[in-house]
């Protein structure tokens, strides 16, 4: 335990010890001299200049705080390698060797890499230098999406002490499943640390996201005919297809194009 404070939200009331003092001085001091040093006299004064001082302490927002050594501190950093932030990877292995360069070995790093599953790169180790070089060689995860509400959540099951953890979280932020805002209260809720590194994409004109699907509210009997509405965001004009599938198997071979614009 190192840097105790003593804190006071609203200090001016601590000037509510003179008048306590004065108070009971006062009434002390009235009595004859042979009744003033008697035991349950001073008993008496002494009660009250303990419950004034806890009475003022309490009312003034008193509060300790101190910071608390921990060896066991762990620090994930969680990488985005989807095909969307692919271009970014060069400058995401700069930033993730200079992380762990100025760690070094204060205590137990790692990283997980992530896309539409996660990759446990580089298990938690106090060795930076063998973190970045297994970071480098692991297995690539499924970049087709971009889960980052499970790379979270994942990240939050490797730490032993969770409540003295950090993630690291490098990415650009554009998730396609998920939502890692409700995972990240609740890593901070356990007393997990959350930071965020942004890399944007330096890609244009090639990006295209669902952002929902609304389907029949009603029972479809097999023959019927339905509508599927799909809503898409896309960062140019073009055509794209779309494939429907029903339990894993496609309804129709023949594809159909389907044109879209810069925007929803």
């Amino acid at each position: 335990m190192t840097n105790l404070r003593l804190n006071f939200a609203h200090p001016w009331l601590l000037l509510l010890f003179i008048p306590a003092i004065a108070l009971a001085l006062f009434y002390h001091l009235r009595l004859a001299k042979r009744y003033r040093r008697t035991r349950n006299r001073i008993i008496s004064l002494v009660l009250y200049g303990i419950v004034a001082a806890l009475s003022v302490t309490v009312l003034s927002g008193f509060t300790v705080s101190y910071d608390k050594s921990n060896s066991e501190k762990e620090l994930l950093l969680v990488v985005d390698l989807s095909y969307g932030n692919a271009d970014r990877k060069e400058d995401k292995d700069a930033f993730v060797e200079a992380v762990l360069g100025d760690v070094g070995s204060a205590f137990r790093t790692g990283v997980v890499t992530f896309g539409y599953d996660q990759v446990y790169a580089a298990e938690l180790s106090y060795d930076s230098r063998e973190v970045f070089e297994n970071y480098l060689n692991a297995d690539r995860p499924d970049g087709s999406a971009t889960d980052i509400a499970s790379a979270l959540s994942y990240a939050r099951s490797l730490f032993t002490t969770p409540e003295t953890a950090k993630i690291v979280l490098v990415s650009d932020g554009m998730q396609t499943d998920g939502s890692a805002l409700s995972v990240i209260k609740s890593l901070v809720a356990d007393g997990t640390k959350v930071d965020t590194v942004y890399f944007p994409s330096g890609k244009a004109g090639d990006e295209v996201q669902i952002t929902g699907v609304e389907l029949p509210d009603f029972n479809v009997a097999i023959g019927d005919t339905f509508t599927i509405e799909v809503t898409l965001q896309s960062s140019y004009a073009g055509n794209g297809y779309i494939n429907v599938y029903d339990s894993g198997n496609a309804v129709q071979d023949d594809r159909t194009a389907s044109n879209f614009t810069s925007g929803v």
